[in-house]
């Protein structure tokens, strides 16, 4: 299945990022506020809501898919643009098949949003190295 050899280290990445983003909100009262009025922070929710998905869900659920670009050898007729690299981009969530045990809560509802506002369809490693600069930048290191 494409984009199981990254399902493991892309697990590990999204514990870490949400681990910072709880210490940080710990010691920043102005935290929240600050994120959501971020482009960058604002995928923050988002992630947390991938985070569960792979650590919670009833099934383990892949959040990426791969697709090999216009790669001799990897290219899918069809499925690439002239000139366009591999990728790694996140599924839809719609796709994952993940329901989280508190699906109502206003937590969950803007992890949801910010999942399919800022996360869906997006490259994973440009995504995640933008809302860890944000991290830094909100931790003030």
């Amino acid at each position: 299945m494409p984009g199981e050899d990254i399902f493991q280290p892309l697990g590990e990445a999204l514990m870490w990022m949400v681990a910072l983003e709880d210490l940080v909100m710990a010691h920043c009262g102005s935290y929240v506020q600050q994120r959501d009025a971020d482009v960058d922070g604002a995928m923050l929710p988002g992630i947390r809501y991938a985070r569960n998905a792979m650590v919670h869900g009833e099934l383990v659920v892949s959040t990426v898919s791969a697709s090999g670009g216009a790669v001799l050898g990897a290219a899918v007729l069809g499925a690439f643009s002239l000139g366009e690299g591999p990728s790694v981009r996140w599924k839809a969530r719609t796709s994952i098949g993940f329901t989280p045990r508190f699906a109502s809560s206003p937590s969950v509802l803007q992890q949801e949003q910010s999942y399919d506002n800022e996360i869906t369809g997006r490259n994973v490693l440009p995504l995640l190295s933008a809302a860890l600069a944000f991290l830094h930048h909100a931790a003030g290191t």
